[in-house]
């Protein structure tokens, strides 16, 4: 389980909250979207359940551990969180195979890979790849480790070929585990516990 206690964010005192006092429960295992336009706080709300960025005020539980009560519960709740920020890069020079056998995780790897069209590409270096397949190798990574998976915005720069399988992804990892899926727009054909709309820093 998952809760974000009366979180708040901002860059700078003085400045706006990027989140406002926000309490949610992400149950274990389910499957739940949060959808708001550009500016919204979906990125720094991910970061802060994943330990990036630590709430002006607020808290947030995994497993009923505290996530800020020390940098070495940070490090360790990390281990069962599995993180695909809306912005990553992965070393340049790497060939894709190499990134695959390095960080992917036990969950569904080979279909994964399969499913996601890397096959062609796994004597490649990262750099040669387009945006997309880069999205590509990054959703493989994430959807292969962690009994909680955060997908920032993960369709972002994904042709129309992924967007149509990527609800039979998350149907097929999903058993026994927590997703949180952010995205401009909702997600259709994808079954979710629970959607949230994130406006102006506030969870609804």
């Amino acid at each position: 389980m998952l809760r974000i206690i009366k979180t708040s964010f901002s860059y700078d005192c003085g400045s706006p909250w990027i989140i406002k006092d926000c309490s949610v429960e992400f149950g274990s295992p389910g499957t739940y979207l949060i959808s708001g336009g550009n500016g919204s706080g979906k990125s720094t709300l991910m970061d802060m359940i994943t330990g990036f960025k630590k709430p002006a005020m607020g808290d947030v539980f995994i497993n009923n551990v505290n996530l800020y009560s020390s940098t070495k519960t940070i490090s360790s709740l990390r281990k069962i969180i599995s993180y695909m920020p809306a912005s990553l890069r992965m070393p340049l020079y790497l060939d894709v195979s190499y990134i695959l056998d390095m960080w992917m995780g036990g969950y569904f790897r080979d279909e994964l890979i399969s499913a996601l069209n890397l096959h062609p590409f796994m004597d490649h270096k990262y750099h040669s790849l387009s945006d997309g397949y880069r999205n590509r190798v990054h959703l493989a990574v994430a959807l292969s480790r962690g009994a909680f998976v955060l997908l920032d915005e993960p369709l972002k720069s994904q042709d129309d070929e992924l967007k149509k399988i990527f609800p039979e992804l998350i149907s097929k990892c999903r058993a026994g585990r927590t997703f949180i899926v952010t995205s401009p727009n909702i997600i259709d054909d994808v079954k979710w516990d629970k959607k949230f709309v994130l406006d102006r820093g506030m969870l609804k």
